[in-house]
């Protein structure tokens, strides 16, 4: 409901006022993978994990470490980061504040383990949910050429509702406005 209700939003707003869409087929599927990541697999993962019991701040804590390993990719794939262009190393002081912020993570969620909030499921669905938001914006700064954010959310959001769809009707619960 909430990508279906964002097309529309979009639908009205690029009716409204015209921008340019993509004209390569392969900027479209790029756009289209992006979606895929960004929205239905972050949001998918997230909002899965909370229904499966993890606290919503604890999965927002989980998925905040997304620097941090953004970083180690971009360490271990030096130039990978953006198209066409250097990625830049992550300097020491910044390696600083990406450990300070771990560990951070780790000292609030450690009473957590014990307190039967994070089992192994909603575990993996946050590191599900982790991975797709880090996956795609690697994946959008690498292959995403410059486009109007109108059209290419857009497509984006159609994406994610072809991927959810599906998923939709496995869902057991009821829809609360």
């Amino acid at each position: 409901l909430r990508y279906a209700l964002s097309i529309a939003c979009f639908a009205c707003w690029i009716a409204w006022t015209r921008p340019s869409w993509p004209r390569d087929v392969r900027q479209v599927l790029h756009l289209a993978i992006v979606g895929m990541l960004m929205q239905a697999g972050y949001l998918g993962g997230v909002w899965s994990a909370v229904s499966a019991g993890i606290g919503a701040g604890t999965v927002a804590l989980l998925v905040g470490l997304q620097p941090v390993l953004t970083a180690i990719w971009l360490t271990g794939h030096p130039g990978q980061g953006t198209s066409g262009g250097s990625a830049g190393a992550v300097t020491g002081r910044q390696w600083t504040g990406l450990a300070l912020g771990l560990g951070g993570v780790v000292l609030v969620l450690w009473p957590k383990l014990s307190g039967g909030e994070l089992t192994g499921w909603n575990f993996a669905l946050a590191m599900l949910a982790l991975l797709s938001i880090t996956a795609g914006t690697l994946y959008q700064k690498r292959f995403v050429s410059p486009c109007d954010v109108r059209t290419a959310s857009l497509l984006q959001q159609l994406a994610a509702l072809a991927v959810t769809l599906p998923l939709a009707g496995l869902e057991a619960g009821s829809m609360v406005f």
